[in-house]
């Protein structure tokens, strides 16, 4: 139990000895770092800072002068491909065009087929009514044309899609008025101004030299 108690004793007194030892050394490392301090101070008073300054300026340029530099690299090495995607949109927005145009002759012909020797009320009728052959034939084309408009060329797209609201619009009003009076008055003032813009909108998507062509060249009425 002696032995024990010495041990135990001797163990502290280590310890505290230690922590002594511990204390001693943070001391003298601070003494140091105080000592130091001075030859800090002098060190930072003797530098030229507006060298420094200078010299971050100057590689700040030198940074936006590289980025440029890669940029421009980047910017021709792409060059070819997107000259090949512009020439693929414009070869698609052409092919569109050509699409819609081919509709819009087709609904010009037919309503011109349609419209020799009957009155307003029944041409009328011959172009929206579904399950005829006239009626069905305008819907589809006009369907497909409003399908394209989106992707049709700046100067065709507003036309394709005033001409394909345009129609539904004169459809709608056609089946209103045969609901209203179970039949379609000829001298319904609405009635001809919506045949009169569907004929100004066509002429618009299918100009007269569309038309000009000999009929055997003309596109056949189909969708």
């Amino acid at each position: 139990m002696l032995r024990n108690s010495v041990k135990s004793a001797t163990a502290d007194v280590s310890g505290r000895g230690l922590r002594v030892l511990i204390a001693v050394k943070d001391a003298t490392q601070f003494n140091s770092s105080v000592h130091l301090i001075p030859t800090v101070v002098m060190t930072m008073a003797t530098i030229d800072w507006a060298a420094v300054a200078a010299g971050l300026h100057v590689l700040a340029d030198l940074a936006v002068v590289a980025a440029v530099v890669i940029g421009s690299i980047e910017l021709y090495g792409h060059r070819d491909e997107r000259k090949a995607q512009t020439a693929e949109r414009r070869a698609h927005t052409a092919a569109v065009d050509d699409h819609i145009r081919v509709l819009a002759i087709q609904a010009r012909v037919l309503r011109e087929v349609e419209g020799r020797g009957r009155s307003i009320g029944d041409i009328a009728s011959r172009l929206v009514t579904r399950g005829s052959m006239p009626g069905d034939l305008m819907a589809m084309w006009l369907t497909a044309i409003a399908a394209e408009a989106p992707h049709a060329s700046p100067a065709l797209r507003p036309i394709a899609s005033a001409l394909a609201n345009s129609f539904f619009e004169f459809a709608e009003y056609t089946e209103h008025l045969r609901t209203t009076f179970n039949r379609i008055p000829d001298d319904d003032r609405k009635l001809i101004d919506y045949i009169q813009r569907l004929e100004d909108l066509l002429r618009k998507a299918a100009p007269d030299e569309a038309l000009a062509m000999p009929p055997d060249n003309r596109p056949p009425l189909t969708g």
